[in-house]
């Protein structure tokens, strides 16, 4: 078994490196190697080699919607059968359609990815760190990740300093399913 966490964004950018810095705290505190944590500044194509034979995968990444509190999570899970559409260009694909064109190559891909959408304030900013808003969430994404991968990975090695972190007060995740 082997999962594959995520962590998008461009950490000079305020809040958008919120993706990459969580995932980055998550994997310190894991002493697993079945616990793969990666950082990645684009989306689209390099996804799929970063998700491909992975049982499992889950990305964090901002979202600025506008519409909900800064910090806030929404949890969207991509399931199989991955959209396969007419590809007009392979720059600017959603992941609907990363996750589809990896399927029409044949690729190993994990039977559902999950995506943890962090609400951001500002992701214009060139700042190393995010807003006060999203900067107090860190700690219950890191404990949401955890929940996530216990859930296939029950016997997971943390390590010491990971026992207690988070309280999972920000982690009332709306759970948007997409086939």
């Amino acid at each position: 078994m082997r999962v594959v966490v995520i962590g998008i964004g461009n950490p000079i950018a305020s809040d958008d490196g919120v993706g990459i810095r969580s995932v980055r705290e998550f994997g310190a505190s894991i002493d697993d190697d079945r616990v793969c944590c990666v950082e990645c500044e684009r989306g689209g194509l390099e996804l799929l080699d970063l998700i491909a034979d992975g049982d499992s995968a889950v990305i964090v990444d901002a979202a600025h919607s506008g519409s909900a509190p800064p910090g806030s999570m929404t949890e969207t899970v991509i399931r199989r059968p991955f959209a396969s559409t007419a590809y007009s260009s392979l720059h600017t694909l959603e992941l609907h359609s990363v996750l589809g064109f990896g399927s029409l190559m044949g690729m190993r891909l994990p039977d559902e990815v999950k995506v943890l959408a962090v609400e951001a304030a500002d992701i214009e900013t060139f700042h190393e760190g995010c807003t006060p808003g999203v900067e107090r969430a860190i700690p219950d994404i890191i404990f949401r990740l955890r929940q996530e991968i216990l859930k296939v990975l029950p016997d997971l090695r943390t390590s010491v300093a990971a026992a207690n972190t988070g309280t999972g007060s920000m982690c009332h995740c709306e759970i948007l399913e997409t086939a």
